[in-house]
């Protein structure tokens, strides 16, 4: 069985070895290295096959939210899952907005953490319902000037997108740039901007990432319990 590689990104000694124990103990997965700098990170994901970074909010020299905009441009198939003591508002916005795939407070039970990394893995985005809170409440500040009945989704607001259109609108949902969603279904990006340029225009949203917490408050895009 292919194990899961999983790079630990955390300036916390302590946390970094709480992190390697719980995931020495799943059988699908290995860790294939540790960093706690932007130097170092780049030089393991070029260095070592990595599917999976576990990524502190906050290192001793960097900005976790910039370290990940960085990996994710040199390596777009990796998935990140943000890992802070921090639940601002501001944190958790960014975070997906430069393409993490998941956000999880560093108090969660350790096989919260396990189970995120495999949902990550797969393809859907591991995010607490505190976070999801979030996400859902910044979708209702940026509609704030619509009435409160408007802001209501109706059940079938996607009946009008086609199969694609769907699929790709559950990719953004889990924080796939243009370029990961090209290459995950094997069409230009070129493409992939026609698609979303529709999306956002059937669901009367101003950008991708209104159109993404749609998906989410509609419950398109799985969130973990």
């Amino acid at each position: 069985m292919e194990k899961i590689k999983i790079l630990i990104v955390d300036d916390q000694t302590l946390f970094c070895k709480l992190l390697r124990s719980v995931i020495s103990q799943q059988k699908d997965m290995t860790v294939v290295g540790e960093a706690q700098d932007a130097q170092s990170t780049i030089n393991l994901i070029h260095s070592k096959p990595v599917d999976i970074i576990l990524m502190d909010i906050k290192l001793a020299k960097e900005n976790g939210i910039k370290l990940t905009k960085e990996v994710l441009k040199l390596k777009p198939d990796i998935k990140i899952i943000i890992l802070s003591a921090y639940d601002d508002d501001h944190f958790v916005i960014e975070a997906f907005k430069v393409g993490a795939a998941g956000y999880l407070l560093k108090n969660v039970e350790p096989d919260e953490i396990t189970k995120a990394i495999r949902l990550a893995y797969n393809g859907d985005s591991p995010i607490q319902p505190k976070i999801a809170t979030k996400l859902l409440e910044e979708f209702t500040r940026l509609s704030g000037k619509l009435q409160e009945d408007q802001m209501l989704i109706k059940a079938d607001i996607f009946s009008s997108l086609t199969k694609r259109e769907i699929e790709i609108l559950k990719l953004l949902g889990i924080g796939m740039s243009n370029d990961q969603i090209s290459k995950k279904l094997l069409i230009s990006i070129k493409t992939v901007k026609t698609h979303i340029s529709r999306i956002i225009d059937k669901l009367d949203v101003t950008d991708r990432f209104q159109a993404a917490m749609i998906a989410i408050h509609q419950g398109l895009i799985k969130i973990g319990k």
